[in-house]
């Protein structure tokens, strides 16, 4: 399972999913498991089954992984369905408020549909949540916060 997450950061995600297939039956009971191998999954050319899993993630705990899988279902229906991928952002706004990415996301999303009052919106939160945010963690949350600032 480690070795698979490992693979999964190197973006390895065929090899990963080798690794994760033969595990189904034993650890059905874990989010984690499911949210992962959905992800290979999803990269792997296979939508249908990576979205199934990762719902079955979501569903033994909604806060798996501090709500990134509902990042990942916002990626892909961004372009199938974009109000879809805004309820996916929304949800995982509640789970994880402190996301500059989000907002982000939501702005873009917004921009496309032609909400412009929206995108805007979404992207001064994206400022104002970064700033708000302590040192450690504006780190990870810079390249959100600077993408929104130029989309501004």
């Amino acid at each position: 399972m480690e070795l698979a997450r490992l693979l999964i950061e190197r973006r390895a995600y065929r090899e990963a999913r080798q690794w994760l297939e033969p595990l189904q039956e034993t650890m059905d009971h874990s989010a984690e498991f499911w949210d992962d191998l959905g992800t290979c999954w999803l990269h792997t050319g296979e939508p249908e089954r990576g979205e199934a899993a990762i719902r079955k993630a979501l569903e033994l705990n909604p806060r798996v992984k501090y709500g990134q899988p509902h990042l990942r279902l916002a990626s892909l229906y961004a372009e199938a369905d974009k109000n879809r991928a805004i309820e996916a952002l929304q949800t995982y706004q509640e789970v994880h408020s402190s996301s500059c990415e989000s907002y982000y996301r939501l702005g873009r999303l917004y921009e496309q549909l032609g909400r412009k009052e929206e995108a805007g919106e979404a992207r001064n939160q994206a400022v104002a949540i970064y700033r708000s945010l302590p040192r450690y963690k504006k780190r990870e949350e810079r390249k959100w916060m600077l993408k929104s600032m130029l989309r501004r």
